[in-house]
């Protein structure tokens, strides 16, 4: 289970980016910053409040993945 998401300083300018690229229909954002700081966390809910039923790349893949793990 996913905790609560808390809000980040930076949320606004990332959803106001993503609304201008999905009014284009396409578009890059590159997101950087120290590590653990929450940027994957903040770029998921962004995108999802933006495309509630997308998923990321590979997802399906993932999940069809056939054949024993390797070690």
């Amino acid at each position: 289970m996913v905790p609560p998401y808390v809000e980040r300083d930076h949320d606004g300018e990332l959803r106001s980016h993503l609304g201008m690229l999905a009014g284009k229909g396409a578009g890059v954002i590159v997101v950087r910053g120290d590590s653990c700081t929450g940027k994957t966390r903040s770029v998921w809910e962004a995108v999802t409040a933006w495309v509630p039923d997308w998923q990321r790349p590979g997802r399906a893949a993932e999940s069809t993945a056939v054949g024993p793990a390797r070690r």
